[in-house]
């Protein structure tokens, strides 16, 4: 009997995931540690290229004034039993840098940390990760895209004026490349195709809304916004407001509006520079 009982403690420890608590604890210090003035913000854990475990990116903060921060963006990466920084990039005098979007593109994932910038939102962004599974580094950087967004997914990396995808990259013999124009198939992609669909098409060269004026759903649906046709791929710029209850919030990653708790909202949409706005009434119960 204590022969077995042996085999089955050893059998017990031998199962203890050591990478991940090695892991948990590199994240430990993390939260701990000060760089020369910038201190933990935040992070993510990816599978960024072969090594094992994943690697951790972490968002370092310094304060500079009321407004503007500095930032370390750096990956750490388990070696020969020690954790080193594969990537460290410096970002200054920025507001708000975090994390954009994650995800799987090629064999492996990657992540675009950014910032937004003016009035107008304008995305300044840096794709990071590994195109052949070995060294890490900026894959591509973006600049001033007008109310801007990106995200990835099903393996590849798009990027948005609001909603509405305006390119999309993905992976060829280890190389970032684009990948066409994108279509109205493409939005509701990136919106994981969500409960309510308010559809833009140019008619005449006039961009208009197709839909319904009144909607009737639940809390926890999402209402996206996109091209009406799936194989649609001109440009659009509608603009948004609501009124009335507060009944939802933009999701930026998820590309959509989520409503949170019940009461009647309206959506006041122009569906491109100058057009008619038009009211979509919302009606959110539980």
């Amino acid at each position: 009997m204590k022969r077995i009982g042996l085999t089955l403690l050893t059998l017990t420890l031998s199962t203890v995931p050591v990478d991940a608590s090695s892991t948990d604890k590199k994240i430990e210090q993390l939260k701990k540690e000060s760089i020369q003035g910038h201190t933990y913000l935040m992070h993510r854990t990816l599978q960024m290229n072969q090594s094992s475990p994943k690697e951790i990116v972490s968002i370092f903060k310094k304060k500079r004034d009321s407004f503007f921060n500095d930032y370390i963006i750096r990956v750490h990466e388990l070696k020969n039993g020690k954790w080193k920084d594969s990537y460290k990039k410096v970002i200054k005098e920025q507001y708000d840098v975090k994390f954009i979007t994650a995800g799987l593109i090629g064999k492996y994932e990657h992540t675009v940390v950014g910032y937004k910038s003016g009035s107008r939102n304008f995305l300044n962004s840096y794709l990071i990760g590994s195109p052949d599974g070995e060294t890490l580094k900026t894959i591509q950087t973006k600049g001033g895209l007008l109310m801007g967004n990106a995200k990835i997914a099903k393996g590849s990396l798009y990027y948005l004026n609001r909603s509405i995808t305006l390119s999309k990259y993905s992976y060829k013999k280890n190389k970032l490349v684009s990948t066409g124009q994108p279509t109205g198939q493409d939005d509701r992609i990136v919106a994981e195709q969500p409960e309510v669909w308010l559809g833009l098409e140019q008619l005449s060269g006039r961009a208009k809304y197709i839909g319904k004026h009144t909607y009737t759903v639940h809390v926890g649906d999402r209402i996206g916004i996109g091209r009406n046709q799936l194989n649609d791929a001109k440009d659009y710029e509608y603009s948004l407001h609501s009124k009335g209850h507060s009944t939802m919030d933009w999701d930026f990653s998820k590309v959509s509006l989520l409503t949170k708790k019940p009461g009647t909202t309206y959506l006041i949409l122009s569906p491109g520079p100058g057009e008619k706005t038009v009211d979509i009434e919302i009606i959110v119960k539980k």
